[in-house]
Order: structure tokens, then C-alpha cells, then sequence
């Protein structure tokens, strides 16, 4: 055996003597520069390589003899060579490949909606090619338009950045309008264009166009500054797999590796048959993005501040069920001992000796009133307990359920008493509003513990305010949190002299900012998921149908006008049908975003969206839909072009008043004054909400009115939702969110456009636009009929062509001059407008207290108007009148 073995050793060995092997480099044949990645393979052999970061190859073991190297590298030309190679030899064999874009004519369609050569779009017009993506390596594709003259990139995270075109950069800018394959790709509540849940990787995309300047007169009233067109790839054009890994790590301490995983897989099939029936080409494909990280760490000041016990006090202290200060436990109520510890859920030793609930009335009956009372049956289940526990089939724990305690009321998490309130009278002064700042530490220094001038309003006036003796001075916050003052007005902030904040030794950050269950202070973890689906069907060169379906789950922070938003769970989905049939063209489109989805162990939390500055989270199922037919007609032998087209857009928020004003179909209040007879009309707000939220109080009912024939007459503007036949008539809550209080304003939009384009000469061509626009809030020249139902019916709009006021119009005129080939001068004039988004209408959303006023973000549907004083001045409150 052995012997075998040297045997076959030996032969190995000349065997490998025998071969050669191969080395070189593959470049860019206009610029030199390296392709990296670029692939080499020995044709009819699995023997092959890839390019590094250097542009070099080598492959070894290469059998001696005749061999074709190919080579190929996506946006590039494919070149072969034959090459001949001695025994141990090492040939040089280098590349330069020729880019695609210089053998071929770069197309664009954007700026004219036709196929044309970039230099003759009547519009100064930016493209970035596969190529130029392909050749970089980054994290989003608005890196790309960097170097796009005119463009302004601002990012904000590792996966969040915004775009504009001329100026008016903000966070909300929606004058660049952006496409995907001709598809408005923005969120349908606020128009924002998210472009990091675009439903693209880097592998799908074909190329980006840019056009700049005013682009109205075909793309509609939102093209303000220009159009962003990102253009993928059809399937029956580009077929294949490919796959693409990134990494790396931002340079800030203790940071996570980003990752990116993107993918595309294209397959089609070419002339196929039924029988001697042709059924044309069809193809597929399916592009993915993983994308995951840690975002640079940074904090603002309304962050800092909104999360500070100096401002909020320790709201935990109102849920851990004893007695922390304020308003005394109720009489009768026991005190906390030692052997509690381990069985009550976090406490700790500083509860000894404190009343605790224990969910049974006190000494004095005063428990809510038809409350259910302990019976012979509770305390015998429960007589085997340490405690004397007795848990209720809900999961209320009862503690000290004992003989004596027999016919005493206890709480079941029911309004037995049908004020609105569950299980008042019962553990009163335990876990009450003042027990936020009882904290049990000095913090102002003074010596004394929780006095009255270290909670509530009297604390917090202190904060700010530079009255001698009194206040702490203005104050604010230092890159790591730290909250500083400048008492003595010296300008030095956390010097000689001035109030240092006493925490106690306790967190200085309370990440639940509003309470709601959620953690709302900064969280950097970056995720985002999205996929897209295309199928392509050519029937004939006449007929293409295109059908795409796009998903997207993101987690960031994003910046907003009112403050930071971690959008957690947003999903953003589309479905978009186009249809190409010779010059016409048709295409229909859905887009949806929903804000995440409701927890119900935290029932104040609409959605895990939230507000990084007040903890406040909003709910968001909004939806646009928009339909577009576009007809081209070609006179005189191609040299006249008239292109013609009708778009209409309907936006359909639904944000459940957390984003805009649309609450009132589910407010748990009548609006609209045909409210139950009897029912609760006022209430108090606990919360400080403006809403009514169930557990609060009702304050006040409203009498019942009866008609000639003794029935109730339902007539109660601000009736609440309270689930009782208040009015005896057999119904419940009639008249409260019925159909016709839905304020959820749908905005209508419509619009029809034409333009030319005439070649005068060889040199020259004019082209002209003009497209009409009408925004149902703009004007009335169209009844749209569907701000009930939420439903599309063309056949009951009315149209009043003589009331055209609010009318958009948007012309275009431009004059092309090629004294050359590839030498375009033009001069172009045209008007565009930006229409109102549904957050400059109905935007009604809270921002901040100052002193006893709440400020809020509002809209201005109908415009602003202020009412005025006998002095003709505006105001919005009168300071005489108004009451807190």
C-alpha cells in the first residue's frame, strides 16, 4: 500500500510540474483605473478568478497547452483572448475593457416621457448609469447624487437622508419629485419621500435620472424643482443572479458593524408558444435588501430635557403600588412588610412601612359604588396564602383577603358606577399624579426632603427662572446629558456659584418619557428589510404588460420640523400595474404606509412610532392611489411630436388624529350634535390629552329632550362613547363616530397635460407645454364626490368649467439649438407649482408646553385666520376670558 501511495505522489507531483500559471491586471480602458471584482475564467473549465481591490488576478495550476481566457465585468464589454502556456510557465495576460456607456448612446425618458438620447431632452438632465453605481460601494442610493450638479444630499443617519433639487432643503421637502419607474414613490400622509423604503437595491437599478428646473408641465404641480426618476431593470432585458455583501463599522466607540445584504435574480422566457399559438416573452424577477446597524450617537437638548426627572419627576412611582408621598394612603389601608419583598413584584427595602394597595376598601367605605364585595368563598381560597391572597379571574391580585374583611368592597378593573372612573374610593392617596416627585432625595440642597417646592409646578418654575433666591437660573444641556445652570447670570454655565441638581444617586434619564409602557429615549439600532417583485410580459412589440409589487420594513430616526421620530416597524408597500399598448400608455398604482403594529400591553401607544423628544406615538394606515393614461402621436415623417395625458391622484390619510385632524370617526365623542340624549358630555382630562380616554372621569350629562311624542330627542354635541342606554329608547350610543363624522379628508387631484415637440430644422426645435391642475382644495371647478365611502366613481364627478378659480396652470416653452452632434444649447422658460400636502392642511400635532399653553403643529385648511380684539389685533387667546 505504500508503495501505492509514494507511486501516486510521485505522479501528482509531475502532473503539477507540468503546469503554468496565469497573472495580471483588468482596468478601465478610458480612465486606467482598476476593476474590482471583474471575473476571469478559462473557458471550458470550472478554472477561474476575481479581481481585487488592485485590479489583479492570478490562476494557478494551469495545464500547459491551448486555452481562451474570458473576462467580464457587469457594465462593461465581454472580451475573450487565446492564449498558449509552456510547462511551468507564468504568463502575463492584462485587460482593458471598454464601458459600456462609451460604445452605446446613454436614453433617458424623463425629461420629455420618451426614449431619447440625453442630448436631445429638452431639459437640463443628469444620469447616473449602472455603471456609475456598480463602480462605488454605498450604503443608500441618494450617496449617488453627491456629484449631481444642483441636487443637495442631507444625511441624517446611516440609513436617512433627504433630497432636493435648487435649495429648499428640509425635512419635509417634497419639490424634487421622485419616481420609481414613473411611480410617485412617497409616504401618502405627508408626502415624504422616505428613500430609504423604496423597495430598490443597488443591483435592480438601470440608471437615475435627474432633471432640473421646473418639470409641471408634465409630472403635475409637485415636479417644483425637478424630477428624480430612478429607472430599474426589466427582467426580459437583464437576466441572471447576483448577490452583493458590505460592512464595515462607523468610526465611534463601541459601535455595531453595519451589514448590507442585496440580491436580484431575473429569469425569462423568450418566444414562447402554445401550440402554433405565440404568447411572446415573459420574465420575472425579485430583488432584496437586508440592511442593518448602528447609527451615530446623538442627543438633542428637547431629548434631553424630555426625559430628565428634573423636568417629568420618576413615573414609575404613580405604578409601584405604595404609598410614595403626597396625598395620604387611605385609612385602613396595611403597611409593607419585610416578607413582602419577595413576592411583590419590583419593590425594594424602601417600601417597608409604607401603605400598599391592596385592593380593598379602607376603614371607611367610600369604595366606587355597586363595586362586588368579598365573600365567605374568596376569603376560604384564600386562607392557604401567606399573604391571604385571592386573585380574580381578570388577574387582579387582592391582598389580606381575611374573615374580617367579608362585604368590604374590592377593585375588578370594572366602572361599576358608570361615571367613567374604575374602582374609585378604593386605595385612594396610593400611586396618585403628585407621587412622580417624590423621589425621596434633597434636590435642591436645602436640607429637606420633598418639600412643596420640589414637586410639581412649584419645581418645575424653579427650572429657567432667574428670580433671586427663587429660581435656578437659565439652564441647558452638555453633549453627555448633563443638566447645567448659570445662577448668578455670569455667562459660565455649571460654575462657581451656580445650582447643582441633586439626583440622588437615581438615573438621570427616565427612557418612558410619556408613561405610555414604550422606551422613547434615542435608540441607534438601524434596520431596514424591503423586497421587490416585477413580472414582464411582451406579447408582441405592440403590447407590454408590467406588473410590481414592493415591501419595505424600516427602523431609524428620522428628523422632522416638530422633532426627532423613531419610525419603528414603518411599513411601506405598493402595488403598480403599467400597461403599454404602441403610443399609449397606462399605468395604476397603490402606495400604503403603516406606522407599526399596536401592542396591546401597551393600550396609550398607538403604534411603536414615536416621538423622541415627548414620547407621544402616532398612528398611521394612510394610503395614495393614482391612475395615468398617456397618448403620443408623430407628424410630418417624426418631425412633429404631440404627447397628451391625463393623471388623477387620490390621497387617503387615515392617522387617527396622532399625525393630522382626522379623529373625530372614532374619538369615542359625537361631533356633529345628534349625540345620545342623556349621555356624558363633559369629562376630565387626566392626561392632558384634549381626548377623552377611557378611566377618566365624567363631569357632566346632558338632560334628555323629548319630542311631541315623548321619545328622546338626540341632540348632545360632545356625547361620550359610554356603552349605556342613556335615554332608555333601546339603543346605545347612537349618533357617536357614525359614518358621517369620518374626517379623515381625502384630497382629490387631477390634472391633463399636452406638449410638442417640433423640429424646425435640423438645428432646431421648439417645444411647448401646459398642463392644467385641480386640487379639490384649491378649487371648485370639480366635484369629486367621494369625501364619504373613500371610493373612486368617475361617473359621479361634476365639472363647472365656469368656476375655474384655484385652477393650477403650468405652461412650458423652450427653444433647442444642435449646431453639432453632440453640442445641445437650450432655452427654456416654464412655471411650476407646489400643491398643499395633507400635513400643510389638517397637520394637528403637539410639540411642546410653554407655561400653561399647550403648543401644537396645526395646518391651514380654508388659511389662516386669527380672530381679532376690539383693537383689530389678532389673538388667539383672551387672557380674560380664558380658563385652565
Amino acid at each position: 500500500m505504500k508503495k501505492y501511495l509514494i507511486f501516486i505522489l510521485l505522479c501528482s507531483s509531475w502532473i503539477f510540474a507540468q503546469a503554468g500559471s496565469i497573472r495580471g491586471t483588468i482596468v478601465d480602458q478610458e480612465s486606467g483605473d482598476p476593476l474590482i471584482g471583474a471575473n476571469i475564467i478559462i473557458d471550458g473549465t470550472t478554472m477561474g478568478a476575481a479581481t481585487d481591490v488592485e485590479g489583479s488576478y492570478q490562476i494557478t495550476n494551469v495545464p500547459a497547452g491551448e486555452h481562451v481566457l474570458k473576462v467580464t465585468y457587469i457594465g462593461y464589454e465581454k472580451q475573450q483572448k487565446p492564449i498558449s502556456i509552456e510547462p511551468e510557465q507564468e504568463l502575463i495576460a492584462d485587460f482593458s475593457l471598454l464601458s459600456d456607456v462609451i460604445q452605446m448612446q446613454t436614453y433617458v425618458v424623463t425629461a420629455s416621457r420618451k426614449r431619447e438620447r440625453v442630448e436631445d431632452a429638452p431639459a437640463a438632465i443628469s444620469v447616473i448609469t449602472q455603471t456609475d453605481i456598480r463602480r462605488e460601494s454605498n450604503t443608500n442610493l441618494g450617496d449617488y447624487m453627491k456629484t449631481v450638479k444642483g441636487v443637495e444630499f442631507t444625511q441624517s443617519g446611516i440609513d436617512s437622508y433627504n433630497l432636493s433639487a435648487r435649495g429648499f432643503n428640509t425635512s419635509f421637502s417634497s419639490r424634487l419629485l421622485t419616481l420609481t419607474d414613473g411611480r410617485m414613490a412617497n409616504v401618502p400622509s405627508l408626502r415624504l419621500i422616505a428613500y430609504n423604503v423604496i423597495p430598490v437595491s443597488f443591483e435592480d437599478v438601470q440608471q437615475i435620472e435627474v432633471v432640473l428646473g421646473p418639470s409641471s408641465a408634465l409630472y403635475g404641480p409637485n415636479a417644483y424643482t425637478g424630477v428624480l426618476n430612478i429607472i430599474t431593470s426589466s427582467p426580459l432585458d437583464a437576466s441572471g443572479t447576483t448577490i452583493n455583501l458590505q460592512g464595515g463599522v462607523l468610526s465611534q466607540k463601541d459601535s455595531d458593524p453595519m451589514q448590507k445584504y442585496t440580491m436580484r435574480h431575473a429569469s425569462n422566457f423568450k418566444d414562447m408558444r402554445l401550440g402554433g399559438l405565440k404568447l411572446g416573452d415573459l420574465g420575472f424577477k425579485v430583488s432584496a435588501v437586508v440592511f442593518r446597524g448602528e447609527d451615530w450617537h446623538h442627543y438633542n437638548s428637547d431629548e434631553f430635557e424630555g426625559h430628565d426627572p428634573a423636568f417629568i419627576g420618576r413615573p414609575h412611582l404613580m405604578h409601584n403600588g405604595v404609598d410614595e408621598g403626597g396625598v395620604s394612603g387611605e385609612f385602613g389601608n396595611p403597611d409593607f412588610t419585610e416578607d413582602m419583598l419577595d413576592y411583590w413584584p419590583g419593590s425594594d427595602p424602601s417600601f417597608v412601612g409604607r401603605r400598599f394597595a391592596d385592593g380593598l376598601d379602607g376603614n371607611f367605605p367610600d369604595g366606587e359604588t355597586n363595586s362586588p364585595v368579598v365573600t365567605e368563598d374568596m376569603v376560604a381560597a384564600a386562607a392557604s396564602d401567606p399573604f391571604h391572597r385571592y386573585t380574580l379571574e381578570n388577574g387582579i391580585v387582592l391582598w389580606g383577603v381575611t374573615e374580617n374583611r367579608i362585604g368590604k368592597k374590592y377593585t375588578d378593573g370594572i366602572d361599576n358606577d358608570y361615571d367613567g372612573m374604575v374602582d374609585e374610593g378604593i386605595d385612594e392617596g396610593i400611586d396618585d399624579l403628585a407621587e412622580v416627585w417624590f423621589d425621596g432625595v434633597d434636590n435642591d440642597g436645602d436640607g429637606e426632603i420633598d418639600e412643596l417646592d420640589e414637586w410639581g409646578s412649584s419645581w418645575t418654575k424653579r427650572i429657567g427662572s432667574t428670580a433671586p433666591g427663587y429660581g435656578f437660573g437659565e439652564y441647558k444641556y452638555t453633549a453627555d446629558g448633563q443638566l447645567v445652570f448659570d445662577t448668578n447670570g455670569d455667562g459660565i454655565f455649571n460654575g462657581e456659584g451656580d445650582f447643582k441638581m441633586n439626583y440622588g444617586g437615581l438615573p438621570t434619564v427616565i427612557k418612558d418619557a410619556n408613561d405610555d409602557g414604550l422606551d422613547d429615549f434615542p435608540d441607534f439600532n438601524v434596520e431596514n428589510y424591503r423586497y421587490d417583485l416585477r413580472g414582464d410580459w411582451e406579447i408582441n412589440q405592440d403590447l407590454t404588460i408590467s406588473v410590481s409589487q414592493g415591501y419595505a420594513k424600516a427602523r431609524n430616526i428620522n428628523i422632522t420640523g416638530i422633532a426627532r421620530y423613531l419610525a419603528d416597524g414603518w411599513i411601506y408597500r405598493y402595488a403598480h400595474g403599467r400597461i403599454m399598448y404602441k403610443s399609449w400608455y397606462f399605468q395604476s398604482y397603490l402606495n400604503t404606509s403603516y406606522s407599526g403594529d399596536y401592542d396591546a400591553r401597551y393600550p396609550l401607544a398607538y403604534s411603536p412610532t414615536r416621538n423622541l423628544a415627548t414620547g407621544g406615538t402616532i398612528y398611521d394606515r394612510s394610503k395614495k392611489f393614482s391612475t395615468q393614461l398617456q397618448q403620443a402621436n408623430e407628424f410630418r415623417d417624426g418631425n412633429l411630436r404631440f404627447v397628451w395625458g391625463i393623471d388623477y391622484f387620490m390621497t387617503m390619510p387615515d392617522t387617527r388624529g396622532t399625525i393630522l385632524r382626522d379623529k373625530n370617526g372614532n374619538d369615542r365623542r359625537d361631533n356633529d350634535g345628534d349625540g345620545e340624549a342623556g349621555s356624558p358630555n363633559t369629562f376630565g382630562d387626566q392626561n392632558d390629552n384634549t381626548w377623552y380616554d377611557i378611566g377618566e372621569r365624567y363631569n357632566t350629562w346632558a338632560t334628555i329632550e323629548t319630542d311631541e311624542n315623548g321619545q328622546p330627542i338626540d341632540n348632545v354635541l360632545g356625547a361620550i362613547k359610554d356603552g349605556i342606554d342613556n335615554d332608555g329608547d333601546g339603543l346605545i350610543d347612537e349618533g357617536i363616530d357614525e359614518n358621517d363624522e369620518d374626517n379623515r379628508r381625502i384630497v382629490n387631484e387631477l390634472g391633463a397635460y399636452y406638449q410638442v415637440n417640433w423640429k424646425l430644422s435640423e438645428k432646431f426645435e421648439l417645444v411647448q407645454a401646459t398642463r392644467w391642475d385641480a386640487h379639490d382644495r384649491l378649487t371648485d371647478m370639480i366635484n369629486f364626490d367621494n369625501e364619504r365611502g373613500r371610493n373612486i366613481n368617475f361617473l359621479n364627478w361634476e365639472f363647472d368649467f365656469d368656476n375655474t378659480e384655484g385652477l393650477q396652470i403650468s405652461p412650458k416653452v423652450g427653444l433647442i439649438y444642435r449646431p453639432k452632434e453632440n453640442q445641445t444649447f437650450r432655452l427654456t422658460w416654464a412655471q411650476a407649482f407646489n400643491t398643499p400636502a395633507n400635513h400643510h392642511l389638517f397637520l394637528d400635532i403637539f410639540v411642546t408646553r410653554v407655561a400653561i399653553f399647550k403648543v401644537y403643529a396645526r395646518g391651514a385648511d380654508g388659511g389662516y385666520i386669527y380672530p381679532r380684539g376690539e383693537d383689530g389685533q389678532p389673538y388667539y387667546y383672551n387672557v380674560d376670558t380664558f380658563e385652565y
